[in-house]
């Protein structure tokens, strides 16, 4: 929503900043951070305790490319440590790629919904957008949402501080944001002609997106601000699964085959979150 939204707005959506906040983002961002604790963090610590001073988990035998559970909730562990370590320059540059590359990707899936096979099949839109959220795993990049699961692990062993945690959600979510505006921007400018003309095909789709996930909520009033809400717990127990399944595989295509699954799944929904 860090993308789709503004994009919507400078193709002249009747979305004002106000609504995109407090009708969109702030609902989602809290249920992203609810779903992300509630239902990936949380459940697999308490199922794979991970001591502060746990040692390095055993490697499985060579013949098998994946990770048994408990060496799964270690890995995730160590990388919410890790990710509270970063410099703040790391974190905002970092997670400004990240916006960049979840950006083009949701164009990707407006680019086959735009077309008559993806007006007919609008799951295929949802297949194809994993591909951002692999990119940017795989490059070690940072994404708030994803975030939310593995560094609340981390403060739960002991191998973090909450100070620490904050500190990388601030920095991480204003360079998603700054990320997915800088696209916006570049979106705005290749399918409008620099503002020549709003009525591209990709723009009004654009338009169209943010309205519904806006103005759509504001007419429902509390129950949308809910109804958002809970979109957002549902988009990101997916998203973190995505992020943890990361870690059930050695192999590039492994972990690609494992992050793509629950990505697809938040999408084909409609879930809302809060970075694209």
């Amino acid at each position: 929503n860090f993308f789709v939204i503004p994009a919507g707005i400078l193709f002249d959506a009747n979305v004002t900043f106000v609504g995109w906040w407090w009708w969109n983002q702030v609902p989602v961002l809290l249920g992203n951070f609810v779903g992300g604790v509630c239902l990936t963090a949380l459940p697999l610590v308490l199922c794979y305790p991970v001591p502060a001073d746990a040692p390095a988990p055993t490697p499985p035998p060579p013949t098998f490319d994946t990770q048994l559970p408990a060496a799964i909730v270690k890995a995730a562990t160590d990388a919410g440590a890790a990710k509270v370590k970063l410099p703040i320059f790391q974190m905002v540059l970092r997670g400004s790629l990240s916006g960049l590359i979840l950006g083009i990707a949701t164009t990707l899936a407006m680019t086959i919904w735009t077309q008559p096979f993806g007006k007919e099949f609008p799951f295929l839109g949802a297949v194809a957008f994993p591909v951002g959220f692999c990119m940017l795993v795989l490059l070690g990049l940072e994404l708030v949402t994803g975030n939310f699961a593995v560094i609340p692990m981390a403060v739960y062993a002991g191998k973090a501080t909450w100070t620490g945690m904050a500190t990388n959600f601030l920095f991480v979510t204003l360079g998603n944001l700054l990320g997915a505006l800088v696209y916006a921007v570049l979106f705005w400018a290749c399918y409008s002609n620099y503002g020549d003309s709003l009525e591209h095909k990709m723009g009004l789709k654009a338009a169209a997106i943010a309205t519904a996930k806006t103005v759509a909520y504001e007419n429902d009033a509390s129950i949308g601000w809910l109804t958002a809400f809970c979109k957002a717990i549902c988009c990101n127990w997916m998203v973190t699964m995505g992020v943890i399944m990361t870690f059930t595989s050695k192999s590039t295509i492994g972990r690609i085959a494992t992050m793509w699954m629950p990505i697809m799944v938040f999408f084909a929904h409609g879930y809302e979150h809060a970075i694209v």
